[in-house]
C-alpha cells in the first residue's frame, strides 16, 4: 500500500514564492519608488518588515529542505540553502539600511530559490526511489 505524499511540495511552492516575493520587494520597489518618488508617501513600510519577513520564510524553508531531505536523502539543496539563509538573515539584521542589504538578501532570495527548486526536483525523483514498498 502506498503511504500519502508528505506536504513538502507545497513547503517547496511556499518558500520558492516567498523568495519571489522578498526579490521583487528587493529589487523592484526601489527603483520603483526613484522613477516615481511621489510613491514614496503610499508605499512605507515598517522597520520590522524585514525581521517579520525573515521569521515566516526561514521556518518555510527549512521545514521544506528536511522533508526533502528525509525523502531524497541528499544534502545538496541544504548545502545550497543554507548560506542563502544566512546572507538573508545578514541582508534582514545586519545590514538594514545600507546598501548591503539589497544585494544580501536579493542573492540570498535568488539562491533560496535554486535551492528549492532542487529539493523539489530531488524529491520527485528520490520519491520513485526510495518510497517504493519493501517486499
Amino acid at each position: 500500500m502506498a503511504q500519502p505524499h508528505p506536504p513538502q511540495p507545497r513547503f517547496d511552492a511556499a518558500a520558492m514564492f516567498a523568495s519571489g516575493l522578498c526579490l521583487l520587494h528587493c529589487l523592484f520597489l526601489p527603483a520603483l519608488l526613484v522613477m516615481m518618488p511621489a510613491l514614496a508617501v503610499w508605499i512605507t513600510l515598517p522597520n520590522s518588515f524585514h525581521f517579520w519577513m525573515l521569521i515566516i520564510a526561514v521556518p518555510i524553508s527549512l521545514m521544506a529542505l528536511y522533508i526533502g531531505l528525509r525523502r531524497h536523502r541528499n544534502w545538496m539543496p541544504i548545502m545550497i540553502a543554507m548560506p542563502a539563509l544566512v546572507s538573508l538573515t545578514a541582508g534582514a539584521l545586519l545590514f538594514h539600511g545600507m546598501v548591503l542589504e539589497t544585494w544580501a538578501t536579493a542573492a540570498g532570495a535568488f539562491v533560496l530559490t535554486f535551492a528549492h527548486l532542487l529539493n523539489r526536483r530531488h524529491s520527485d525523483i528520490g520519491f520513485a526511489v526510495y518510497d517504493q514498498p519493501r517486499r
